[in-house]
């Protein structure tokens, strides 16, 4: 396993946690049974990795959390002894959009650079098509009429192939790059992703696998040890509003 890296920040929605009384158990063992039940569920484009959590300010220890992500979707899981217990907690919730004002800044540069240089070369093929062509004989103007038009819409397809592309390959995986690029992805997400029923529902859905997962392991290890399961009550999560306005 790789070292845990430092957490993002994260948009709490909900939080479930419990103190099973008489439970033994390591959380590195117990992070490896919950990845392993998220795997036997199949539960689609859900990464885990290990991040650390600081339990107060920046001079104190590190915690070892459990984050299972999908796109800005985070889930993170605890799993550690205390007392004569062991305490378990999952927190569900997403990253923050990020607008990084210098890259917004440069890529504009660049957008108007483009913008300039496209302006001034589109407006020089057009007047020497007007000057040029009328002079030509039939066959001469047809070939410069055809090489001017192909200079001109040549930038436009060697931005629609790669495009083509992406969408041949299925319009989710196509949303799913967008969201990747750095500056592109926020400002897609934020003016052109609507948020449709779909997507909340998806949302519900990797909860409520994530839930079933932690507290299926946490009953294996009480069977295991001789300790009561959960019961229904102890199982419920502590639900928020997904998007409180």
């Amino acid at each position: 396993m790789a070292a845990a890296k430092k957490a993002s920040k994260t948009i709490v929605f909900s939080h479930w946690f419990r103190l099973i009384e008489n439970l033994q158990s390591s959380s590195m063992d117990f992070y490896a049974r919950v990845e392993k039940a998220l795997e036997r569920r199949q539960v689609p484009k859900l990464i885990a990795a290990r991040v650390d959590w600081r339990e107060g300010g920046f001079l104190s220890a590190k915690r070892e959390y459990l984050r299972l992500t999908r796109e800005r979707l985070t889930f993170d899981v605890c799993g550690a002894p205390f007392g004569t217990g062991f305490f378990v907690s999952w927190r569900f919730g997403e990253k923050p959009l990020k607008f990084r004002p210098l890259l917004l800044l440069i890529v504009a540069a660049l957008l108007a650079a483009s913008a300039y240089w496209m302006s001034d070369w589109v407006v020089v093929i057009g007047f020497w098509l007007i000057r040029n062509v009328a002079h030509l004989r039939s066959y001469d103007r047809n070939q410069a009429l055809l090489v001017g038009l192909s200079a001109l819409i040549m930038p436009a397809l060697l931005v629609a192939w790669p495009l083509r592309r992406l969408v041949g390959r299925g319009l989710t995986d196509l949303d799913s790059l967008i969201m990747q690029i750095p500056l592109l992805g926020p400002f897609y997400e934020r003016f052109f992703r609507e948020l449709t029923y779909y997507r909340v529902d998806l949302m519900l859905m990797y909860q409520e696998a994530v839930h079933a997962a932690v507290t299926e392991i946490i009953d294996e290890i009480s069977k295991s040890q001789g300790i009561q399961p959960l019961s229904e009550f102890e199982r419920r999560p502590i639900l928020r509003e997904l998007f409180p306005n």
